[in-house]
């Protein structure tokens, strides 16, 4: 299936699903929510209803955000964001010092996608 990259820009209105960037159509990249490589595992372990390249699959995505998503469903990669600050925290002192005169600081906010701020979902079943 050919996918139709104007129909998976448009599904955002034009931002990226992640982060709420602000898009230009040249700088899309299409991001599969169930990755290419694991889409036949989450079909059996989900009874997913639909093909790998279905837009239902499909997402719109900044390319710093589908770089850092990899094949990592959309829970796990929030899960992966929320670790950058422990992260940061044990491995740079850099950071720390920043941290520590109140240059950054951490706010523990729940992370919300742009697409669940649109009341998209991935979808994880077949409807019944």
């Amino acid at each position: 299936m050919k996918i139709d990259r104007k129909q998976v820009y448009d599904k955002c209105g034009g931002r990226c699903a992640y982060c709420g960037k602000k898009l230009a159509f040249k700088d899309m990249q299409v991001d599969h929510i169930y990755a290419k490589r694991d889409f036949d595992y989450h079909r059996r372990k989900l009874g997913l209803d639909y093909t790998r390249d279905d837009i239902k699959n499909l997402y719109p995505s900044c390319k710093v955000c589908n770089n850092w998503k990899k094949t990592f469903t959309p829970e796990k990669f929030k899960k992966e964001i929320e670790a950058q600050i422990i992260r940061l925290r044990l491995r740079s002192a850099s950071f720390r010092l920043v941290e520590r005169f109140g240059l950054v600081q951490s706010n523990n906010i729940k992370i919300e996608f742009w697409f669940e701020t649109l009341g998209l979902r991935e979808l994880k079943r077949k409807e019944v």
